[in-house]
């Protein structure tokens, strides 16, 4: 299929001068393209970097146009010849780069961007793009009506708590206390046809929703594109399958799990008006996020993203704030060293989705602008089993002592140790991210599990966030 695939794209661009699809490589570098067309007035110069310019304003993303059609020209040398002359085109702008970025990326308030360093590669090539797949879980209880029916308890209590004055409170009161009485009489939720046709459209809104995040939101159609750069392959709102630019892949999975339990108070938003399309509530939306080489055979990769899909997001249970739950899980893994984390994208005891891409989108940001060291996971390998111990125990005072010194020791801008290790620290992400520091883990079964052992094994929240900045350290 990989093969047709490129067939077609080669006999497309030859016939009618374009291809009528994206490459992996136009979408490695998509949110690439957004951060030039910002500075493209400024940089007008060719020289001896005339290739490289009619690279960023080529129509689709093609190593010949850096090194020309013959057997020697690899994607090491394209890189090379890229590389050279953004260090001399973009290296007055490289702040702007990273200014977009957090802008992009929601990060931006929190630290004064003219102390950072930004790290040379956010203005380099771009090799790797990032494969998004999705699944709605226990999709067949939910059309079934098979629903934990204390979830609505909860929902009807944030309703009451934030409903305009206008509405009678003991509605919500009248309506808690019949959903308890059918809880204490083991009766199931009756599935009648409204109920159908609210399931339905609340996932055909998420579809909608889906489209605007992977297609439009992150990145612009630049001026000599004829056609924008197409993320999503396909969405039915319960599963998504999508293709992002690495720096913003993280924002994106964040958007789609969000996408699928709607706005605030139970319902979707479209256009910032309410309509009466109320969310599909009761269970959540797993993820796998996998970075891939643009040279990767890609319909390998995708499988090997759901395989992770299945075999280890929808096989975790979690214990978050002393309760349990299952799936509603994150898998981020990378191609070429076969890591990989999972984190939690919900707590059922606060019926809301966690702030974890925030966290990971944070460390992101804080690495590529010179802030963070690399060596943060052998850093914090040293106390590993020390934080293991007091995590079980939930010693949130030693255990804020150990992590805080982890992130003073790996900050390398002095003037920024205090903030960077008061914005990460244990209380910030329990208090401003709504994460259980103390959550723990279990991945029962599946070949993906306990690192390809076919083993259960046991983690933790604070070593899956270890495990995740591992991966996002070697990216864009």
């Amino acid at each position: 299929m990989c093969l047709l695939k490129r067939a077609l794209y080669y006999r497309f661009k030859a016939v009618y001068g374009i291809p009528i699809f994206d490459s992996t490589e136009d979408v490695a570098f998509a949110w690439y393209m957004k951060a030039y067309g910002k500075l493209e007035q400024l940089t007008q110069a060719r020289g001896e970097c005339e290739r490289f310019y009619n690279y960023l304003n080529s129509d689709r993303k093609d190593i010949i146009i850096l090194c020309g059609n013959d057997p020697k020209c690899t994607l090491e040398k394209a890189r090379r010849e890229f590389d050279e002359c953004a260090d001399k085109v973009f290296s007055n702008y490289i702040n702007k780069f990273l200014n977009t970025l957090t802008t992009d990326i929601r990060i931006m308030n929190k630290y004064d961007l003219d102390k950072l360093r930004p790290d040379p590669s956010i203005i380099h090539y771009r090799s790797y793009y990032a494969i998004i797949r999705g699944d709605a879980d226990n999709i067949g209880k939910l059309s079934k009506g098979e629903i934990d029916l204390s979830s609505y308890v909860s929902l009807l209590e944030q309703l009451k708590q934030s409903s305009d004055p206008a509405t009678p409170v003991k509605a919500y009161s009248g309506l808690i206390d019949i959903i308890n009485g059918l809880i204490k009489e083991k009766v199931g939720l009756v599935v009648t046809p409204t109920y159908y046709a609210a399931l339905s459209m609340a996932l055909m809104a998420t579809t909608l929703k889906d489209m605007l995040a992977t297609n439009f939101k992150y990145y612009i159609t630049f001026k000599y594109y004829t056609t924008p750069i197409t993320g999503l392959i396909f969405s039915g709102g319960d599963d998504i399958l999508a293709l992002a630019p690495t720096e913003v892949a993280i924002s994106m999975v964040k958007d789609l799990r969000s996408n699928y339990w709607g706005d605030e108070d139970g319902f979707h938003r479209i256009s910032n008006y309410y309509v009466a399309v109320p969310r599909a509530y009761g269970f959540g939306r797993s993820f796998s996020l996998r970075f891939a080489n643009i040279m990767d055979i890609m319909s390998e990769e995708v499988r090997e993203t759901f395989e992770l899909l299945e075999g280890v997001a929808k096989k975790t249970t979690w214990t978050l704030n002393g309760k349990e739950f299952s799936k509603d899980t994150l898998v981020i893994s990378e191609s070429r060293t076969g890591k990989l984390a999972v984190l939690p994208l919900s707590d059922p005891s606060r019926n809301e989705v966690l702030g974890i891409p925030d966290v990971l989108n944070e460390l992101f940001a804080l690495r590529l602008g010179g802030v963070l060291s690399s060596n943060v996971p052998e850093d914090y390998g040293r106390y590993r089993d020390i934080m293991g111990a007091l995590i079980n125990s939930c010693n949130k005072q030693t255990m804020s002592d150990i992590w805080g010194h982890v992130i003073w020791r790996n900050t390398k801008i002095a003037e920024l140790r205090e903030s960077v290790r008061a914005n990460l620290s244990i209380v910030a992400l329990s208090q401003g991210y709504n994460i259980d520091p103390c959550g723990k883990a279990v991945i029962k079964e599946g070949e993906g599990a306990a690192d390809r052992s076919g083993e259960s094994r046991g983690t933790n929240v604070i070593n899956e966030l270890i495990r995740a900045y591992e991966v996002l350290r070697g990216y864009p």
